[in-house]
């Protein structure tokens, strides 16, 4: 009878564990071993052992075995409004940024993260994820998800926005095949990488890069074409700086919480997409970021104010920059042989146009920009910095000089240029680019509102350049001074364009050359008028 109750007793523990071993999350946990960064071996999970086999092989193990986690019934949401930017100290930190409408069954829980809860199949949780490859667009090498690399909000609607951090891959060197999507689809080694990083320059060389602000949806069709075939086409740039105004879906209208803010930055996004999914799109925030209308936010949902849009659909490097709590509205990078720097015209300085509890739009308290700035001039005015990066270019939205007669408010201008002047004389900013200004217009070498001289060999003060002309809903400006001042030698107010700007390194004449040239978008010129070009370079002598 004993010997019953033995063989009875294990016959039920065999069971029991063939029952737990049925039952066991298989796809939970090797998702739980690709919730990092996987790169040669190189980034490992601190909570996964050490591989055994070598780097090469261990990545392509992870290819063939653990990329099956693609349940039978996950359904791929295809993602929407792809696109890239610089996060880290330069072009060799990437992130992927993209955004899905997601249904109840996928959020009907708000720990979208947890992916090992008993009662969440793959089909109920969005676990966002980027694979990557710099051999090909169908081999993997490895994927990124997790709270550690990726970010995920949803300010208004059912719409999701997420942007994950690649590791830092030699863009330098090749170009980088990436997949944006849901965990189970993308890390299933299935899926062809349907995008492309397009390769960047090495620190201390010669860049081109694409410069434009005021881009709306509508009006820009001829700008976007021209981004097109300057970039994708002919290959000029492999980066693009929009310098605020991003959209326009606040002009949409000034009564009531505007419906068609959301869907106008979708169809903005979906347009840039080709471009901004190959070529990392710098953006600085303008007045037309701010809420959901331009005049007012008192009827905005509290999730289209303060520049929540701005701030949730892109990532911008202030981190990497120390700008921490920046949120995205001023930050540095370094491209090339040029010193790049961000600022915001709107909010966080003294007499900015916007601030956190005062008018009727009420925005601003994300920190000292002030302090921030100076400190990331001070160290690129350095010998040092200078030797590898001898040009400090800076760009917001608002003009310091322009011949605009339309400000609001009254006499922002003076105030902005009061403010942030004194610091570009101190730190030697070569040229600073704005937008605002529906128009195009360069300055002589400025300092305190005199012109420091009639040229631009070696001057001793900042250039500046303001192009908000690559079209919007609210066409070019028609309000500015009949005459043009002295101080601005040259003003365009009748075709939309983007700007090009380019160094050039003369070794054998040791000298150095910023360019900026006027490009018009074809669209914009009429049969009977001569396209608009013009063309100016800053030089200097080189320092080593």
């Amino acid at each position: 009878m004993r010997s019953v109750r033995i063989w009875i007793l294990l016959f039920v523990a065999l069971f029991s564990a063939a029952a737990l071993a049925d039952t066991y999350d298989h796809s939970a946990a090797l998702k739980r071993r690709l919730i990092a960064a996987t790169f040669d071996g190189k980034v490992i999970p601190r909570w996964s052992p050490r591989p055994r086999a070598s780097p090469r092989r261990s990545a392509r193990r992870l290819r063939t075995k653990e990329h099956s986690v693609k349940s039978a019934n996950t359904t791929c949401i295809p993602p929407e409004h792809v696109h890239i930017s610089i996060v880290g100290r330069n072009a060799s930190s990437i992130a992927v940024m993209w955004s899905v409408t997601l249904s109840e069954a996928f959020t009907d829980r708000p720990a979208l993260w947890n992916t090992r809860t008993p009662d969440r199949a793959p089909t109920e949780a969005y676990v966002p994820a980027v694979a990557f490859s710099r051999i090909s667009s169908t081999d993997v090498e490895g994927v990124v998800s997790g709270t550690a690399a990726c970010r995920q909000v949803r300010y208004i609607g059912d719409r999701y926005h997420f942007s994950c951090d690649l590791p830092v891959l030699p863009t330098t060197e090749r170009v980088i095949y990436y997949q944006p999507g849901q965990l189970e689809c993308v890390g299933n080694g299935k899926q062809t990488l349907g995008y492309t990083i397009a390769v960047q320059p090495k620190e201390g060389v010669d860049v081109n890069v694409a410069v434009f602000g005021d881009m709306g949806s509508t009006q820009s069709d001829g700008t976007i074409a021209l981004l097109r075939d300057e970039l994708l086409v002919k290959n000029t740039s492999a980066l693009a700086i929009h310098v605020g105004d991003i959209a326009y879906g606040d002009d949409a209208t000034i009564f009531g919480p505007n419906p068609y803010y959301e869907p106008i930055m979708d169809d903005f996004m979906k347009k840039i997409e080709p471009i901004a999914s190959k070529v990392p799109y710098m953006v600085s925030p303008g007045n037309h970021d701010v809420s959901c209308k331009i005049l007012t936010d008192d009827d905005c949902d509290m999730g289209l104010r303060n520049f929540s849009a701005y701030r949730h659909r892109w990532t911008m490097p202030s981190n990497s920059s120390g700008a921490f709590g920046a949120s995205n509205l001023w930050y540095a990078f370094e491209y090339g042989n040029i010193q790049f720097v961000a600022i915001s015209t709107e909010v966080d300085y003294p007499q900015a146009p916007y601030k956190p509890d005062q008018g009727s739009v009420r925005a601003g308290g994300f920190g000292d920009q002030m302090a921030w700035l100076e400190s990331v001039l001070r160290r690129a005015s350095l010998p040092e910095s200078r030797a590898v990066r001898p040009w400090i270019v800076v760009y917001g939205h608002r003009p310091l000089y322009s011949t605009s007669s339309l400000e609001f408010p009254f006499d922002q201008q003076e105030r902005t240029r009061k403010t942030f002047e004194p610091l570009f004389q101190k730190f030697g900013v070569d040229l600073y680019i704005a937008g605002h200004v529906h128009m195009y217009e360069r300055t002589w070498p400025m300092r305190d509102n005199v012109i420091v001289q009639e040229g631009y060999n070696n001057p001793n003060s900042t250039v500046y350049i303001n192009n908000g002309a690559a079209g919007n809903v609210e066409g070019h400006c028609n309000r500015y001074t009949p005459t043009i001042p002295k101080h601005i030698p040259l003003r365009n107010v009748d075709q939309f364009g983007i700007g090009m700007l380019r160094t050039k390194s003369d070794h054998a004449n040791r000298t150095l050359q910023l360019c900026y040239d006027f490009v018009p978008a074809p669209a914009s010129v009429s049969s009977s008028a001569k396209a608009f070009q013009d063309s100016i370079c800053i030089s200097k002598p080189m320092l080593r």
